[in-house]
């Protein structure tokens, strides 16, 4: 897993953290040590090693937190870079860490007197210091070395795991409206609109708020079936394998249909919660924004045409939005795309092992239910309306039909929970 991915950013970054506290240790004892030899006007060349290591730390953390946080080609040439100084500091702090070692055990059975406690101190410091940095260091070093070999080979190749360039473009979205009922609902409509421009749609992670993260669409679901209706990749993989070539920080121009507020010429593309939290888990900032002021009901000729015209593949190759270039409820004509969202293979096996243990392989409907006081505020108003989120699934064939409070607000559950 790359380490611009969030939890193993996190880890990174909490190692190199860990890391450098073991700096300030190695740092703190090495200060004692010399202070001693200075004292008593002694001088020792390995005193220089010690010094490389001090001096080279708070560069060598920095280049590796920048590392982290960067994406795409400026990453590896920064990692490349850190990669080398890792070496000499590891080799510097290791000398200081053997020699306070070494100390150590000549002095675990012997009384060190009073006037020799700074360098009893400082070398148990810098065997200590040294032995917490030496190790998170290898931990997040590791991640480095993957994270650029991969990015090496992809750059290198221009593909990567199959998924070619293409030169149709592509399309970006935040799924960040709503949990992940509406977010499901928006990728069919998405689906749709990336097919009809024939971009192919990098499909995003789902946005979980019990998770406070990103969670990756193939976590769920099967991203081979939502290959058979059209072109597309995970999200992720697209950051990975072509967007530090063809998608680079530099020119990644964020797009929505207008200004949110007048004299700001900005898409704002990571203001607020979900959107900041959602690209930044992806390693993804904007560098500015174009202003489509289109639908995005593209199976309308005319305006697929007025999309491809105004943001031709040429020059707009990644079309990345605000929000999902999508319609709420689902519109009709997409609801049968559903079809292509299929579980995987694990959820399926846990599916059918909890049925068949706790339902004894018997079948059974599965109801989703709206309850609590927000949806009844909400069934107040809504009485009389021809159309109110998914109700046209019930609604859309009866002429003239309008929405009632018993069909909004389950009345039995209501009794029950109301005691009305």
């Amino acid at each position: 897993m790359r380490i611009a991915e969030g939890f193993a950013r996190k880890v990174s970054l909490a190692f190199i953290g860990i890391s450098f506290i073991g700096w300030i240790v190695f740092t703190a004892g090495f200060g004692l040590y010399r202070k001693w030899l200075e004292d008593f006007d002694l001088e020792e060349s390995y005193l220089y090693a010690y010094w490389a290591g001090s001096v080279i730390g708070p560069f060598v953390h920095i280049l590796a937190i920048a590392h982290v946080l960067l994406w795409g080609l400026p990453s590896s040439v920064v990692g490349s870079i850190t990669a080398v100084l890792s070496i000499m500091y590891l080799s510097a702090v290791g000398y200081g860490m053997v020699f306070g070692g070494i100390y150590i055990d000549s002095t675990s059975d012997v009384d060190v007197p009073d006037e020799l406690d700074d360098v009893d101190n400082g070398l148990k410091l810098m065997f200590a210091g040294g032995l917490i940095t030496t190790l998170f260091w290898v931990c997040a070093m590791s991640n480095w070395m993957l994270d650029i070999l991969l990015l090496s080979v992809a750059l290198w190749a221009g593909t990567g795991h199959g998924y070619e360039w293409d030169d149709h473009g592509y399309v970006l979205y935040c799924p960040c409206m709503g949990r992940f009922g509406n977010q499901a609902a928006h990728f069919l409509g998405v689906l749709r609109f990336a097919k009809e421009l024939n971009r192919t749609l990098a499909v995003p992670p789902w946005r979980s708020y019990a998770r406070k993260a990103n969670v990756p669409f193939g976590e769920w679901f099967d991203i081979e079936a939502v290959q058979r209706y059209h072109k597309s990749l995970p999200l992720e993989e697209f950051m990975v394998q072509l967007a530090p070539r063809h998608w680079p920080q530099g020119e990644r121009v964020g797009y929505c249909y207008r200004a949110r507020d007048r004299g700001v010429n900005d898409c704002l593309m990571k203001e607020g919660n979900p959107f900041g939290p959602f690209w930044d888990e992806l390693g993804v900032s904007f560098d500015m924004s174009e202003f489509t002021g289109l639908g995005h009901d593209v199976y309308n000729e005319r305006t697929r045409d007025l999309w491809n015209k105004k943001f031709p593949p040429a020059q707009h190759p990644v079309l990345t939005f605000k929000g999902a270039p999508a319609s709420f409820p689902v519109q009709t004509f997409n609801r049968d795309l559903q079809r292509y969202v299929v579980w995987n293979s694990h959820i399926r096996e846990w599916t059918e092992d909890y049925v068949q243990r706790e339902m004894s392989g018997e079948p059974y409907i599965a109801v989703h239910l709206r309850i609590g006081s927000d949806w009844e505020k909400a069934c107040e108003r809504v009485v009389g309306m021809q159309s109110f989120m998914e109700s046209d699934q019930c609604l859309e064939d009866i002429t003239g039909a309008t929405i009632t409070q018993e069909m909004c607000l389950q009345t039995l559950l209501h009794q029950e929970e109301t005691g009305t």
